[in-house]
């Protein structure tokens, strides 16, 4: 769809009028969404003598095998070839596993439970009932479990020692409302799955303990672990995006302080402030910023002495090393994080230097003809906004409404914080002369281009200060229509950074019980243990692969039963490698968390 197709202009009309509502001005959510106590998950491990007896000490016994029953003469399930396990519920029910899904048998009728039913994998060789009400099936691949009509799978190395179950064991309810916790026996180990009360300012508190290990001066991101699930053996990486990860958790520490004035989150609001700072100082290029930096006598990971890009050193910063090729990713986070660290958190000290690194970006990127261009001269390989390549280049097609949005949303900031003259004339010559703005409205690519879930983070990283910012109504109307036509392709991934961003500058809920959904499944394991999911029963495989030729499911896996990623990650991926030597910080959780609170999108119970 393009603005020059009429009827793709219609379209974008109709959608900018959809099923969440008409637009209104952005600032406070007048509904807030209250979220209460929840039971949240986890797993503890341990090798097999040691879990059979803490599963006895809990009152699971693992060995305590279930009596096998016989069905009546002449009943026969009407699933399967194979018969493995039998077993009698309180209701008389008789439960048939077979290699085709569960059988249910009463009073001579059959109910059966297979992949339409949601039960994840077929060839179900064990079952348990809890008295919380669950059943429980186990597998070759796997368990599962049947709670208040839903199948939840359990799979992975986040839950279990291994995916070939041998016994479950359920314990008896800790409270009277509680899941039963449990004891899944595998050949590598016993795994107790475990439903403790929880609220999200608790799980809030847990995802900060994750930031903190990955804290290096200030940075946030991903790190290495020497030994598989092992957070001991944590170790530091300079990753590619380092300016991007820290600038999310920037955003994340400063909603945190404006919703509930905690010195803590100021602190680490400012200390993460300061380390983007010092990439745009370490570089002495005033208007660019370093992709990343590394101090030499740190012992981390990330640095590769071959990489040309990693071959720089400021002489008033002999001790570091920076690299170059700053991508477009960088760039919008800093703006997103500057613009809202200067809104909640900056002393006056601090908006003035902030309105000089902003002033200093935004020259930088005019005087060189909207190029983002490095220390060898030449462009970075993402830092490209000039309109000849915007508009003419088919090279930049998927490109073509994502960076007229990310330049739209710089020249904005800029005009905002530092108030020059420049910037407010080349908003207005970008928006309208070189219809910028118009080229926003389908900034969403889709299939025959890639489907890029990258981009899309960095979209809604421009959306915000952009649409916190844009008053007139003929340009808002257009930025509108672009936020629109993007909300109703991503919904369906029940992201809360998405869905809650959306209601924050809209004043539209829309999603919010999804997003609440995310967060509440969220795990508290951030390892990236690999998982599989496209053997599954429940699951309809897409007929093409993403972009990466990667499987992909039609609908959106729960975040518990996928590997840990940021939005960046496609959420429809079936299959993803891992074998726990990497660790996701918690920014991710924490972000959309603190910005719905902070924006009265939703709010707990209670407080």
């Amino acid at each position: 769809m393009t603005l020059s197709d009429p009827a793709g202009l219609v379209l974008a009309l109709a959608l900018a009028s959809a099923a969440c509502g008409a637009m209104a001005q952005p600032r406070r959510v007048t509904s807030t969404y209250d979220i209460g106590p929840f039971y949240q998950d986890s797993s503890r491990k341990f090798d097999p003598a040691q879990g059979r007896a803490a599963s006895v000490k809990a009152g699971a016994p693992l060995d305590a095998t279930a009596a096998a029953v016989s069905l009546p003469a002449g009943a026969k399930p009407p699933i399967g070839s194979r018969i493995n396990c039998t077993a009698v519920d309180a209701a008389g029910h008789i439960w048939v596993g077979t290699d085709a899904g569960i059988a249910v048998y009463g009073a001579g009728a059959w109910q059966v439970i297979n992949g339409a039913s949601g039960l994840p994998v077929l060839d179900v060789r064990l079952l348990a009932f809890g008295a919380d009400g669950s059943v429980w099936a186990g597998s070759s691949a796997g368990a599962a479990r049947l709670l208040g009509g839903k199948w939840r799978y359990y799979a992975s190395r986040r839950w279990l020692c291994d995916d070939d179950v041998k016994a479950i064991a359920l314990a008896p309810p800790a409270q009277p409302d509680a899941p039963c916790d449990a004891w899944v026996q595998t050949a590598s180990g016993v795994a107790q799955i475990a439903f403790r009360k929880s609220t999200m300012a608790e799980k809030a508190a847990y995802y900060e303990t994750t930031v903190a290990r990955h804290n290096r001066r200030g940075y946030v991101a991903d790190g290495r672990l020497t030994r598989p699930g092992d957070v001991t053996s944590f170790r530091f990486d300079a990753t590619d995006n380092d300016g991007l990860w820290t600038s999310l958790y920037v955003a994340a520490a400063s909603f945190r302080y404006a919703a509930t004035r905690s010195p803590e989150a100021r602190a680490l609001a400012r200390k993460s402030a300061e380390a983007m700072f010092f990439l745009h100082d370490v570089t002495g290029i005033p208007g660019f910023m370093a992709r990343a930096v590394k101090r030499n006598d740190e012992d981390i990971d990330g640095r590769d002495p071959n990489d040309p890009n990693w071959g720089y050193v400021n002489p008033k910063y002999p001790d570091y090393h920076w690299k170059d090729d700053t991508s477009s990713d960088e760039v919008d986070g800093h703006y997103m994080a500057f613009y809202i660290y200067h809104e909640l958190v900056a002393t006056a000290a601090e908006k003035k230097r902030i309105a000089g690194y902003i002033r200093a970006t935004t020259n930088y990127l005019m005087d060189h003809d909207w190029y983002l261009i490095g220390p060898s001269g030449k462009h970075t390989t993402w830092g490209v906004w000039n309109p000849k390549d915007i508009n003419d280049n088919p090279r930049w097609i998927e490109e073509h409404g994502l960076n007229s949005l990310e330049l739209l949303c710089y020249l904005k900031v800029a005009s905002y914080i530092c108030g020059d003259q420049r910037f407010k004339d080349a908003y207005q010559t970008m928006a309208r002369d070189h219809h910028y703005a118009l080229n926003t409205v389908d900034q969403k690519t889709l299939p025959p281009l890639s489907n890029n879930h990258s981009d899309d983070e960095l979209a809604w990283c421009a959306y915000y200060p952009l649409l916190m910012l844009e008053q007139d109504p003929a340009l808002r109307r257009v930025y509108l229509m672009s936020l629109e036509r993007t909300q109703r392709i991503l919904q369906p991934e029940g992201s809360p950074f998405y869905n809650f961003m959306y209601a924050a500058v809209t004043n539209q809920p829309c999603g919010v019980e999804d997003g609440v959904e995310w967060l509440r499944n969220c795990p508290l394991d951030l390892i990236e243990w690999g998982t599989k999911n496209s053997h599954r029963a429940d699951v309809v495989v897409q007929p093409a692969g993403d972009r990466f030729e990667q499987a992909e499911a039609t609908r959106v896996l729960p975040n518990n039963e996928r590997r840990a990623t940021r939005w960046n990650s496609n959420p429809y991926v079936l299959d993803e490698g891992g074998n726990g030597t990497a660790e996701t910080e918690g920014t991710f959780w924490l972000l959309p968390y603190w910005l719905g609170r902070y924006h009265g999108v939703i709010g707990e119970a209670g407080k």
